[in-house]
C-alpha cells in the first residue's frame, strides 16, 4: 500500500487490524487514531467529534512500517504501536504541538521520562523500556537514532524480582483451586452443551466451600481459569506458554516411566522446548496432580473436540465460540468474582490471589534452595543470570522469619558460647515453637526419602530416626556421635510418616518386599514365629495396598510376574530379616 493514499473518510476501515497482544488477548491496532489530536479511541472518533489534522501520510508511513515486519511477532507490534501511541500523544499536549518521530521531539520526550525516573515516579528499568520502545519505532520508520548515543542508559537497578508464595499462601489459594476446579468439572461432565449452550448471565453450576453455596455463571470459563492457575503451579510455566499448549495425545499413563510432555514455542527465546507435568521438588507425580491433568484432558476434548485443540480452551458466551486463554480473562476473573467472594490476604497482611509468575518464582526458588542455580535454569527454561535477577528473592515474609532466627541463633553462639544446637534450641523455646523458619522451610523443600521396599518418608530425621539411632547406637553399631535417618522397614508400614505412590517401579519394589517376607517363612522355626515377625506388617501392606489405584498395581503384579522380584529382594538369604 502506498504511504500517499489520499484518506477521504473520518474513519478508514483498512487502517484497523485485529492482532493478538501480549497478554494473549484479540485487540484492534487502529491507525486511525493518529490521525487526530489527542489519539481519540474508535469510538469517539466514529461520533465524529474529534479534530482531524493534517498527518494522513505519516499515519500511513506508521501503518505500513509496523504491519510491515514480517520477521516480529505480534506482541512486538503491539507494543511498538503503544510507544508510537504514547509518542504521538505526548506530541499533542505540548504548546506549541511538537512535529512526531523528529529529533527534537525523541529528546525532548526522553529526558521527560528520565525527570520523572528521577522524581520516583517511574523505574529505572521502565524508562530504559521506553527509551528502547521508542528507539525501535524510529528504526522501524526509518529515522536516524545515532543522537541517542548521548544518553546514559537509565539501567535496571530498581527491578524487583517476583515473590515467591510461602508455605501459608500455598495452603489458602491451592485447596480453593482444586475444589473450585473438581467441583466444576463434575458438573461439566454430566451434560456439557447445558453449561457450553447456557447463557453468560445464567448460573448452571455451583461452588460449595466452607459450608456456603456460590452460584456460577460462565462456569465452563471459570473451571478453565481454575485449571490455568493449577497448571501454572504443576509445570512452572510461563503465562504465554501456558495458553497455547495443545491437548496431548495420551491422558492415562504411569507416573515413573510416562510423563506428560507437551511441546510449546517460547516467543521471546525463539524456541520450542517441551513443558511437563512436574512433582514441585516432592515425589515423582503426586496423585491429586494426575487426577487433575486427566480431567483437565478430558474437559478440554468436551470443549475443544479437535485434533489440535486447546488444553487451557476457554468458551465465550457473546461470540458463541471457544477461544484461547488470555492474561486479560484471567485477571477479570480474578478481580470480579475469586477476590470477591473469597478474599484472602497473605501472611504480610496483603491481598492474595493466584498469579502465574508467583508459582513460577516459588518452585524457581525452592530449587535453588536445593540444587542450586544452574539446575533452577533447566527446570524454568532460562539462563542462570535471569534466573537470579526475577527469581531467586523467595517469600519476603518466609525470608523475614529465616532472618530472625539466624540472628538470634547467632546471638546465642555469641552470648553464652554454646553450641549452634544448643542456641537453636533455646530459640526454639523462647518462640515456642518446635521447629524453626528455615528448618521448616528445608523439610518442605526437600523432597520425601525413598525407602528400600520402596515406599517413601517424609520425615527422615524425626522422631522416629531419633529412636532408630538411639536403638543402633545401644547395640553398638555406631559410634556416640554419629545419626541415622529412620530405616525401620518393618514399622514404616504402620507409621504415619509413609508414603506411597502409584508408581509402576515402585509398587513392583513393594511387592518383591512383600513376597520376600512371605518366602522368608521357611526361615522360621515355625508359623507362629513368622507371624509374630512379619505377620502385622504383610496385613499393614495389603491394607495400604488397597488404597492405590488397582490399574496402576496390576501394572506391577504383572511386572513382578515377568522379570521377578526388585533386584533389592531377590534372594531371601542374602538379607537378615528377622
Amino acid at each position: 500500500m502506498s504511504s500517499k493514499l489520499k484518506l477521504t473518510t473520518p474513519w478508514v476501515e483498512h487502517l484497523c487490524i485485529p492482532i493478538r497482544n501480549g497478554a494473549n488477548a484479540h485487540t484492534l491496532l487502529d491507525f486511525n487514531r493518529f490521525r487526530y489530536k489527542g489519539i481519540p479511541k474508535t469510538n469517539l472518533i466514529k461520533q465524529g467529534d474529534e479534530q482531524l489534522l493534517a498527518r494522513d501520510d505519516i499515519v500511513q508511513s506508521l501503518f505500513i512500517a509496523i504491519t510491515g515486519h514480517e520477521d516480529v511477532t505480534p506482541a512486538t507490534k503491539y507494543n511498538i504501536f503503544n510507544a508510537a501511541r504514547k509518542h504521538f500523544t505526548f506530541c499533542d499536549s505540548q504548546v506549541p504541538a511538537l512535529i512526531p518521530l523528529s529529533e527534537s521531539t525523541f529528546i525532548r520526550e526522553l529526558k521527560c521520562h528520565l525527570l520523572r525516573q528521577r522524581r520516583g515516579e517511574i523505574k529505572d528499568s521502565t524508562a530504559s523500556r521506553i527509551k528502547a520502545d521508542l528507539t525501535t519505532l524510529y528504526n522501524w520508520m526509518g529515522r536516524s537514532t545515532k543522537f541517542t548515543s548521548g544518553f546514559k542508559n537509565p539501567g535496571n537497578t530498581q527491578s524487583e524480582p517476583t515473590r515467591g508464595y510461602s508455605d501459608g499462601d500455598l495452603k489458602k489459594l491451592l485447596p480453593l483451586l482444586r475444589g473450585l476446579f473438581r467441583q466444576l468439572y463434575s458438573q461439566f461432565i454430566l451434560d456439557p452443551d447445558s453449561h457450553i449452550k447456557a447463557s453468560g448471565i445464567t448460573a448452571t453450576m455451583t461452588f460449595c466451600w466452607k459450608g456456603k453455596t456460590y452460584p456460577v455463571r460462565s462456569g465452563v470459563s471459570k473451571l478453565f481459569y481454575a485449571a490455568a492457575y493449577l497448571l501454572s503451579y504443576y509445570t512452572w510455566s510461563n503465562s504465554s506458554i501456558l495458553y497455547t499448549l495443545k491437548r496431548p495425545t495420551l491422558s492415562s499413563h504411569t507416573p515413573s516411566d510416562n510423563w506428560h510432555q507437551m511441546p510449546a514455542f517460547k516467543r521471546r527465546a525463539f524456541k520450542t522446548i517441551s513443558v511437563e507435568i512436574g512433582d514441585n521438588n516432592r515425589l515423582e507425580i503426586p496423585k491429586y496432580a494426575t487426577q487433575f491433568f486427566d480431567q483437565l484432558i478430558t474437559a478440554s476434548t468436551l470443549l475443544d473436540p479437535g485434533p489440535d485443540g486447546l488444553l487451557l480452551p476457554t468458551y465465550s458466551h457473546r461470540k458463541k465460540s471457544v477461544q484461547m486463554m488470555s492474561s486479560c480473562l484471567l485477571n477479570d476473573f480474578k478481580s470480579s468474582w475469586l477476590s470477591v467472594h473469597f478474599p484472602m490476604t497473605d501472611d504480610l497482611g496483603q491481598r492474595l490471589w493466584p498469579v502465574t509468575r508467583r508459582f513460577r518464582a516459588t518452585g524457581s526458588h525452592l530449587t535453588l534452595a536445593l540444587k542450586g542455580p544452574v539446575e533452577a535454569a533447566l527446570r524454568l527454561d532460562n539462563t542462570p543470570e535471569t534466573i537470579r535477577q526475577a527469581y531467586s528473592d523467595g517469600n519476603p515474609y518466609e525470608n523475614n522469619q529465616m532472618n530472625r532466627d539466624t540472628s538470634q541463633t547467632l546471638e546465642q553462639v555469641v552470648r553464652d558460647r554454646q553450641s549452634i544446637e544448643s542456641a537453636k534450641q533455646k530459640v526454639r523455646e523462647a518462640q515456642k515453637v518446635s521447629v524453626l523458619a528455615y528448618e521448616a522451610y528445608v523439610r518442605r523443600a526437600s523432597p520425601p526419602v525413598r525407602n528400600s521396599h520402596g515406599s517413601y518418608c517424609n520425615d527422615t530425621a524425626g522422631t522416629m530416626a531419633t529412636m532408630f539411632t538411639s536403638r543402633a547406637r545401644r547395640n553398638g553399631l555406631i559410634p556416640p556421635e554419629e545419626t541415622l535417618a529412620c530405616a525401620d522397614l518393618l514399622n514404616c508400614w504402620s507409621c504415619k510418616h509413609q508414603v506411597l505412590v502409584e508408581s509402576v517401579t515402585d509398587l513392583w519394589c513393594v511387592l518383591s518386599f512383600r513376597e520376600y517376607l512371605e518366602e522368608s517363612q521357611y526361615l522360621h522355626l515355625d508359623k507362629a514365629h513368622y507371624t509374630k515377625n512379619f505377620g502385622q506388617t504383610i496385613v499393614n501392606i495389603d491394607s495400604r495396598l488397597k488404597l492405590l489405584n488397582q490399574k496402576t498395581l496390576q501394572h506391577a503384579r504383572r511386572k513382578l510376574a515377568d522379570e521377578g522380584r526388585h533386584p533389592l529382594w531377590s534372594d531371601v538369604q542374602s538379607t537378615d530379616m528377622t
